[in-house]
């Protein structure tokens, strides 16, 4: 049995074309979202770091460097942009 060309090449390549590009766009949409991911996880890290290293400071050095510990969480984490 020998095989023959199809019998509408122009709709197969079309076809064709429109699977590419949606695998495309789904390698790109996870690839974003990693790098999206990989942001958030990095801010995240340095927040708790430097949280970390405030909670050590005694109040007055606290104070001296314009943060509370009542609002220290609040105060790191819109430091690097976080929630």
């Amino acid at each position: 049995m020998s095989r023959s060309a199809p019998a509408y090449p122009v709709e197969t390549a079309e076809i064709r074309s429109g699977v590419e590009l949606t695998i495309r766009r789904f390698v790109k949409a996870i690839a974003v979202s990693a790098s999206v991911w990989a942001t958030a996880r990095a801010n995240y890290l340095a927040n708790a770091a430097t949280y970390k290293q405030l909670t050590r400071l005694s109040d007055a050095e606290l104070h001296r460097r314009g943060l509370s510990r009542s609002t220290l969480a609040r105060d790191v984490s819109g430091t690097f942009g976080g929630s």
